[in-house]
Formats: structure tokens, C-alpha cells, sequence
């Protein structure tokens, strides 16, 4: 089965061999399930993802709820529900560093704290990649909700949907509307 998750892995282009092993690991957990081989495959490979906060996830078929919930439990992956986790991989991804993710770790402290529902609603990925936008355009290093959606495989509207809660949420950000 290591073809089918080199496979995948090539097609979404993941390259870390650390991601390769672990999914081959997940894999062999539930290699007994009554699952076909594709999926268990897709389950394997998404999770090693997801547990490594690798963005490339979104490129990714995303697995069978059933299959999923099996290989988490089986391969005992607890799910994560911090967007801050996922900060840094976002910026490596667009390639933002220095003050940037410093700037949205600190955008999303603040959200959680006064919003906590706003925080957890939507998929950690997503919370992340508003508030790399966000922290992107404060630091002077701005980027298109476009560029940002291509190159995480989401929708603009989703972006900006989570830029728009972010920032009506978070009063001192409240100047950025005007960049919706």
C-alpha cells in the first residue's frame, strides 16, 4: 500500500518523508479494517497531515467519515482544535516569516479570548489563514484573499467570511474593513 500513499502524496506534493512514515503507520493500524484499500490509504495520508499541521491537507480527497473516525481512534490522533497550531505552516507555505505569524498568533489569542465560539467554529485551517491575512496587512507584507485561496485550496468567500468575523470581533482591527 506504500504506492498508493506515495501516490497520493506526489499528486498533493508532499514531500517530508516524516509524513510518508507516518501515514504508512496509520496505515498498518487499520490495514484489518473493511475498508478498501484507496480509502484506508486516504485516511492514512490525510491524518499524518493533519497531525503534522501540514497544509498540504487541503489537497487532499478528503476520507469517509467512517474510515476517518476509525484510523483517529485506532492510531489514537486526537483532533485538533487550535487554529494557532496551524499558524506556522500557513506562513511557511506563502512564505511570510519574521513578524507575520508573531502577529497572528497574537491576533488569535486575542479572538479566542474574547470570542471563543467565533474561534472554534470553523476549521482550524481557516481561522489560521485569516488571521495570517490579516497579520500580513498589518506588518506591510500584504497579499490577495486569491493568492491566499489558491494557495491553500480554499475559497476567497471563505477567507474573507473569517476576516470579516475576525475583525468586527477585535475593535482595534476594525480600520481593515475597508479591505474586504
Amino acid at each position: 500500500m506504500a504506492e498508493e500513499i506515495k501516490k497520493l502524496a506526489e499528486k498533493a506534493q508532499i514531500l517530508d518523508e516524516s509524513i510518508l512514515e507516518r501515514a504508512l503507520e496509520i496505515y498498518r493500524e487499520i490495514e484489518d479494517e473493511p475498508f478498501s484499500e484507496e480509502n484506508k490509504a486516504i485516511a492514512s495520508i490525510y491524518l499524518a497531515c493533519y497531525e503534522s499541521r501540514c497544509t498540504a491537507i487541503r489537497k487532499l480527497p478528503k476520507p469517509k467519515t467512517k474510515i476517518l473516525k476509525r484510523a483517529r481512534e485506532r492510531a489514537r490522533i486526537k483532533p485538533s482544535l487550535e487554529a494557532i497550531d496551524w499558524i506556522d505552516s500557513v506562513c511557511e507555505l506563502i512564505n511570510r516569516k519574521e513578524s507575520v505569524p508573531e502577529k497572528a498568533r497574537e491576533i488569535l489569542e486575542k479572538y479566542k479570548k474574547r470570542y471563543p465560539k467565533g474561534y472554534y467554529e470553523d476549521e482550524p485551517i481557516i481561522t489560521a489563514s485569516a488571521a495570517v491575512y490579516i497579520a500580513s496587512k498589518l506588518c506591510g507584507k500584504p497579499l490577495t484573499q486569491e493568492y491566499l485561496g489558491n494557495e491553500l485550496k480554499m475559497s476567497t468567500s471563505t477567507i474573507r467570511k473569517k476576516y470579516r468575523d475576525i475583525i468586527e470581533k477585535l475593535p482595534e482591527y476594525s480600520w481593515l474593513i475597508r479591505f474586504l
